[in-house]
């Protein structure tokens, strides 16, 4: 069974450090915040539940900000299409992972071939398809423990590319910019909201699921 009361804590905590305007400037959600969050939400009794939640909580990220890529690529289905892949994962649809991580990290070099614009609204193309990319990659380990492996505290741009985060990604998509770009071309508020969303509204309801 989940503690409720530990999850509420951690939200809590982590809903602190974002609304705190003096030294969270930026509106950053950090990884640490959110893998305490995470932990929270395992059930050590329902591993599998467990898992699904984990994955879930990602989609619900990448449909926020699917239509990014669906405003710069009209009519390309490739978003949905790992969308799917991943649903397919969850329920036991698609068992072979292999294939899965393939058609994901295609995906992956297809975008990084093709992003050449350099505007804006390609950057948060590009971050969509990247937090969809790496939704599959987390939905082809069942391991309810995957995302909060214990380690050094790293932040989100600290890591290598091949190891970032869904919501990372897509909190980037909403605001325009990652984590280390300068305050005053940073859409704060926009990343703000993001957040919120993410710890008043896409957890509880995953968690409800």
């Amino acid at each position: 069974m989940i503690d409720m009361g530990a999850v509420r804590t951690e939200v809590e905590a982590a809903r602190a450090e974002l609304l705190d305007e003096e030294d969270n400037p930026k509106a950053i959600l950090s990884l640490g915040a959110r893998k305490r969050v995470w932990r929270a939400m395992i059930d050590t009794d329902d591993p599998d539940a467990s898992y699904r939640r984990r994955i879930e909580l990602k989609m619900a990220c990448v449909r926020r900000v699917q239509h990014y890529w669906e405003q710069y690529h009209p009519g390309d289905q490739r978003v949905s299409q790992m969308l799917d892949l991943t649903q397919r994962l969850i329920d036991g649809r698609e068992t072979n992972t292999r294939k899965a991580l393939k058609q994901a990290k295609k995906f992956r070099k297809d975008v990084w071939t093709d992003d050449s614009d350099c505007s804006e609204e390609d950057d948060r193309a590009t971050d969509t398809a990247y937090g969809a990319m790496y939704m599959v990659v987390s939905a082809c380990s069942r391991d309810p423990y995957d995302d909060v492996v214990t380690g050094p505290e790293t932040e989100d741009d600290d890591l290598p590319l091949d190891s970032v985060e869904t919501s990372y990604f897509c909190a980037c998509a909403e605001t325009g910019a990652t984590n280390i770009i300068r305050v005053h071309q940073t859409d704060v508020p926009a990343r703000r909201a993001f957040w919120l969303w993410y710890l008043d509204e896409a957890i509880p309801t995953v968690l409800a699921g």
